[in-house]
């Protein structure tokens, strides 16, 4: 299982910070086709926890106190999880899409977008997803 988390830091403190894994990743796509998916994890599970604790080591082991930043981890099938790599950028692949309509919060300026009209459970999913095609 592949994983991002995604964070944006104001004058060193997090103002927001998300955790999303691959359906299908870009690797898969790229090599044999397919459309690439993504999702958010749960906020608060174990992994979505896991994921903060990690990001925070490896973001202040680089230094990068200020702006957003885009991480990657993979989980061994011994459930540890593995840094692959950081960057200060937006994930891409209209993940960033995928994170604001789902959590009004924009990685791009750092502002929340405006509320958007609540529907019902499979729409939203449907919404998503949508976001989410390349």
């Amino acid at each position: 299982m592949a994983a991002r988390q995604h964070r944006r830091h104001v004058e060193g403190r997090v103002v927001r910070a998300v955790v999303s894994r691959y359906g299908t990743p870009p690797f898969t796509v790229s090599h044999g086709g397919g459309v690439f998916t993504t999702r958010l994890v749960e906020r608060g599970s174990t992994d979505d926890r896991a994921l903060q604790s990690l990001s925070a080591a490896v973001l202040s082991a680089f230094g990068l106190h200020e702006g957003v930043s885009h991480t990657e981890y993979i989980r061994a099938v011994d459930g540890t999880w593995y840094f692959l790599e950081t960057s200060a950028r937006v994930g891409g692949a209209h993940i960033a899409d995928l994170v604001e309509v789902a959590t009004r919060a924009n990685f791009w300026g750092g502002r929340r977008s405006k509320p958007r009209p609540r529907a019902a459970p499979a729409m939203r999913l449907q919404r998503i997803e949508a976001t989410t095609l390349v």
